[in-house]
């Protein structure tokens, strides 16, 4: 477990994972999920704001750029990209020098930042990798004052074959590292112990990454995906999980 994984996200090496056609669809189904969660909860913000329509959204560990279209597409969305140093904004520095999006130094888990200064704050590829993951889970906490999305690896999943494809994705990626399981129960709680609920959760994809990866073939993905999504198996046991979590309101 690393204090500082968006450094490594934030790479060209890291970026390659997900260059071409079928990065390309790996991106494009994290994505829709990430969108699907924010319009569960954007009438409701829309109601509780009438009077700015602009949401406020922080990616937290965001230098790997990954989500910086999906959340700026809609221009009534206000982006800042909290990064652990200079370096980490990696991807997303163009975007920043640009005053596209804007950025925020300091420590992931105790960023310094105001206490609920944005309505959505959500942290993609730095949770399995964080050494103090409930320490972050806290501050993505604090900073909201609606919603949080994150992502992980579910242990009821196909990462219940991860000793087995471990040595391909390190073949393949070279600079793969280890990542720490969850279950959906103990993220779940520990949401819950500072006054979030899930609304929200579906996985990504339901055989690993890294086999996609080695097909080189978005075909074969669509092909191979297809029946688990339409008998909902991808949905309960995909792997990555997009999880959304709702701040509870008093009264």
């Amino acid at each position: 477990m690393e204090e500082y994984p968006d450094r490594e996200s934030a790479t060209n090496e890291y970026a390659e994972r997900f260059a071409g056609s079928v990065g390309r669809v790996l991106l494009k189904r994290q994505s829709e999920l990430l969108l699907k969660v924010l319009a569960l909860v954007r009438e409701d913000l829309g109601t509780e704001r009438s009077e700015s329509p602009q949401l406020r959204l922080l990616d937290v560990g965001g230098g790997h750029g990954q989500v910086v279209a999906a959340l700026t597409a809609d221009l009534s969305m206000g982006l800042t990209v909290l990064a652990s140093s200079v370096e980490a904004l990696g991807q997303v520095a163009e975007a920043v020098a640009d005053q596209r999006v804007a950025a925020s130094i300091g420590a992931l888990h105790a960023s310094g930042l105001a206490a609920e200064s944005f309505e959505v704050v959500t942290c993609l590829r730095q949770l399995p990798h964080f050494s103090e993951w409930r320490a972050l889970i806290a501050e993505l906490c604090r900073l909201s004052n609606s919603l949080v999305v994150v992502d992980y690896p579910p242990s009821l999943s196909s990462n219940l074959l991860y000793s087995i494809f471990f040595p391909l994705k390190k073949r393949l990626e070279g600079n793969t590292r280890h990542f720490r399981l969850f279950s959906h129960r103990e993220v779940v709680d520990e949401f819950a112990k500072h006054g979030f609920t899930p609304i929200f959760r579906e996985g990504q994809f339901l055989l690993p990454l890294v086999l996609y990866r080695a097909l080189k073939s978005p075909a074969l993905i669509s092909l191979l995906e297809f029946p688990g999504a339409r008998l909902g198996l991808r949905k309960y046991f995909g792997n990555p999980v997009i999880a959304g979590f709702r701040k509870r309101r008093s009264g």
